[in-house]
């Protein structure tokens, strides 16, 4: 995920030298929490900034642009293969966020059939809040979400939670964007023995206020979630080509961190109302 030369760069030195020092804060923090080596072990790309900021707040995010990569995604069976779609697209900007929580340990198995058929109750998206960048307090995300049979006849159908762990999995989604307005979009779900996946990708452009912001398939969104010893992590991903019309360049990077977390917010409420 990272490329180092073989000469100790200063970032080298310094994660050298605070790495310890990471650690004791980590431990410091919860008795149960993850080590900085156990957090560095699944996702290298951790610097020792992101490392105390996750023992602080539990998340770390970062925002990055066109011909740079993204590094907080956790090692996995999926990985390389999410991280190769996204160096495939000619992105103009990027988000990602990391978080970390306390999970209760057993049937991982079991665990990520449950989490896999939280990110396929699409339904209960409809309602969703977040804090708008643009205006500076919460906002309707979504007014309405469902899924649909297909992109043609967009009939609306139950959440398709299913029983058994498919490999791969598709279903077209119908979300009434507050900012963007009715869209279809693109769901592709993945799982292997240690994480589930999702893309979302929308099939049709989208529009603020009749101005187009982004083309067919110019928004990419990608949540990995795996159970790591006793921690869940969640990663997510937004990578977009979005106009510069306007200064609106600057705001779907804002809006996108923040989608972002508000999904991260929704996937927790609805895995801990899943589990009780």
């Amino acid at each position: 995920m990272m490329c180092y030369s073989r000469h100790l760069t200063m970032e080298k030195r310094m994660r050298m030298v605070l790495l310890p020092v990471v650690v004791l804060l980590l431990g410091a923090a919860s008795g149960d929490a993850l080590g900085a080596r156990d957090l560095t072990a699944v996702v290298p790309g951790l610097t020792p900034a992101d490392l105390a900021t996750l023992a602080k707040t539990g998340e770390v995010t970062r925002e990055f642009g066109a011909g740079e990569s993204a590094v907080l995604a956790p090692e996995c069976g999926l990985t390389a293969g999410l991280l190769a779609q996204i160096a495939s697209f000619s992105y103009t900007t990027g988000v990602e966020i990391l978080s970390v929580a306390s999970r209760q340990t057993g049937d991982d198995a079991g665990e990520l059939l449950r989490w896999y058929n939280v990110l396929r109750s699409v339904s209960t998206l409809k309602g969703l809040t977040f804090y708008s960048p643009v205006y500076h307090h919460r906002e309707l995300l979504f007014r309405d979400s469902y899924a649909v049979d297909n992109p043609t006849d967009d009939k609306r159908i139950p959440d398709p939670t299913v029983g058994l762990l498919p490999r791969d999995s598709k279903i077209t989604l119908m979300q009434n964007d507050a900012t963007f307005g009715p869209n279809l979009y693109e769901l592709d779900y993945r799982a292997s023995s240690d994480a589930i996946a999702v893309t979302m990708i929308n099939l049709e452009p989208l529009n603020f206020l009749f101005i187009p912001v982004m083309g067919v398939r110019d928004m990419q969104i990608r949540i990995i979630v795996m159970p790591y010893k006793d921690c869940r992590i969640f990663y997510g991903n937004v990578v977009a080509k979005a106009t510069t019309f306007f200064g609106l360049g600057d705001k779907v990077q804002a809006s996108a961190l923040a989608r972002l977390q508000a999904l991260y917010d929704w996937f927790t409420r609805m895995a801990t109302q899943e589990r009780s």
